[in-house]
């Protein structure tokens, strides 16, 4: 008899950063990345690659922690955009080293 793998590992992280893209402010002309960042709690079960949308309504979502919306993600590591990502991963990883 097969055995189901869980969809779970064993130390899943309860919160993650996720990033999607987000539209570009109509004020701006020139073009670049803009994405949507956020800490989202997971519910029991989920990974986070399982989130679909930063929203509390997405099922792998339990609740939404922080939001940054329309984010210009710059060409280097000193943009603004990858400075606030690298500080959402020291956030998140204190609240998983929390739980």
């Amino acid at each position: 008899m097969i055995e189901q793998m869980s969809r779970t590992p064993a130390a899943s992280p309860r919160f993650a950063v996720v990033m999607k893209s987000t539209h570009m402010p109509s004020s701006v002309i020139s073009s670049g990345a803009y994405r949507k960042l956020a800490i989202v709690e997971l519910a029991p079960g989920y990974i986070p690659s399982d989130v679909t949308m930063i929203s509390p309504r997405c099922r792998a979502v339990q609740r939404v922690v922080e939001v940054h919306d329309r984010v210009h993600m710059g060409s280097t590591d000193r943009s603004y955009g990858y400075r606030l990502l690298r500080r959402l991963h020291q956030d998140a990883a204190e609240l998983n080293a929390s739980c």
